[in-house]
């Protein structure tokens, strides 16, 4: 358990990938002003680390995949196991407390946790495979499965289990664009707000989503790749719920219109702000993208009897090569209000840049992590995050949010 030290990154870079192993590259970039007026330039804070939990040989505490962090109020934090779907508890120091929970499909059972949240005092755990909801005592006791499942009549979008349970029995989430739907073409996934039943409450927003997946047809034979680079607008929800973050950040053209925007909406669909940020655009790595462009081809190729020439030019035809790397990739809600944004992800660059916003949507932070930290739950003042060793073990982490001239945030 390390303690009070400066938190070294763990991890070499990883380069992203393309078509058989192609992956998106995005976000960097600084504050610029506001295109309504001066935007305040946020502190630089560094992270410190209080506490590490995990081993690399117990087994009792150790982690294969970590699937979702969650403090308590009394200091106890929960940690989901991807691998076993087991989720273990640990104490305000570590210290090891119990586990609950298991793969299967009986009652208190996932298949695939995907998120972790209080309403009330009580735990719930989302499960999308099994379209369900279970909750949970503080002590790991099962209480009952919710069947709650966010739906729609139209082929085009996928349902999906709720992000969010929400205090006044309703839930939140987002149906998604069927990787079926990859013709490049635009299409609303809307953010729904439902009872118990399943029955829509509200609709919050309907943004407009491509499919993150892209049909190439050669002949008879049809292969389905991920897209190069994905600029769709983010969402994300505060743990309670009541607030839902919409993030478009178009990839720039030019420098011109290199902005990205933050709307703030109520869980009824309110609008509560939505602020513009300009920013300096990052040119895409050309050198980098032939070459990947040129490997994925010759896997193309292969799988589709096309020509290595004919598989390139059909990849830089289908996939969506912006001029500049899209501004943001990820959006972390902030249990104090707070918005978390990791800014461009470059290749071959083991760290990256993000962008903590204040309540009013106004710069508070700027900070580098490796990229290789997930954040799980923030505030302006701690931070918990997972990172792997120099094995690739995956370790839960405490830290603390610190000005780099050494203060506190």
């Amino acid at each position: 358990m390390a303690r009070n030290r400066t938190m070294v990154d763990p991890g070499a870079p990883r380069a992203a990938v393309l078509a058989a192993g192609l992956l998106a590259a995005l976000l960097a970039g600084g504050c610029e002003p506001d295109a309504t007026g001066a935007m305040r330039e946020p502190e630089r804070w560094t992270l410190v680390e209080e506490l590490r939990i995990g081993s690399v040989e117990d087994t009792l505490t150790g982690f294969s995949r970590v699937a979702g962090v969650l403090p308590a109020p009394d200091g106890r934090v929960y940690v989901a196991d991807a691998q076993d779907q087991r989720i273990r508890v640990f104490d305000a120091d570590g210290g090891y407390v119990g586990a609950f929970g298991r793969r299967g499909q009986g009652p208190g059972e996932t298949e695939a946790i995907r998120e972790l949240g209080w309403v009330s005092d009580t735990l719930y755990v989302t499960d999308p495979r099994l379209r369900r909801v279970n909750l949970y005592e503080p002590d790991g006791r099962f209480v009952a499965s919710l069947t709650l499942a966010l739906t729609s009549r139209d082929p085009d979008l996928v349902g999906s289990v709720p992000a969010r349970l929400l205090a006044d029995g309703t839930a939140i989430g987002a149906l998604a664009v069927s990787p079926a739907a990859a013709d490049g073409s635009p299409r609303p996934a809307p953010v729904l707000r439902v009872d118990r039943s399943g029955e829509v409450v509200d609709t919050v927003t309907v943004p407009q989503y491509r499919s993150e997946q892209v049909l190439i047809q050669a002949g008879e034979r049809v292969v389905m790749l991920p897209q190069a680079f994905v600029s769709d607008p983010l969402v994300a929800y505060s743990p309670d719920g009541l607030v839902v973050y919409v993030v478009e950040r178009p990839a720039a053209e030019s420098e011109r219109d290199a902005a990205f925007r933050v709307t703030w909406l109520s869980a009824s669909g309110d609008t509560i702000r939505t602020r513009t940020y300009p920013y300096v655009p990052v040119p895409l790595d050309r050198d980098w993208l032939e070459e990947r462009i040129r490997v994925s081809a010759a896997g193309l190729a292969r799988m589709t009897g096309l020509s290595e020439r004919e598989a390139e030019r059909t990849l830089f035809d289908k996939l969506y090569l912006p001029a500049h790397y899209p501004p943001v990739t990820q959006a972390v809600a902030g249990a104090d209000g707070t918005l978390w944004l990791r800014r461009e992800d470059r290749p071959n660059v083991d760290r990256r840049e993000w962008l903590v916003l204040d309540a009013e949507g106004e710069p508070l932070g700027a900070l580098e992590l490796a990229s290789s930290m997930r954040l799980w739950h923030v505030t302006a003042r701690e931070v918990w995050a997972s990172v792997p060793d120099e094995l690739d073990v995956p370790f839960v982490v405490r830290m603390r949010v610190e000005r780099v001239d050494g203060r506190r945030s």
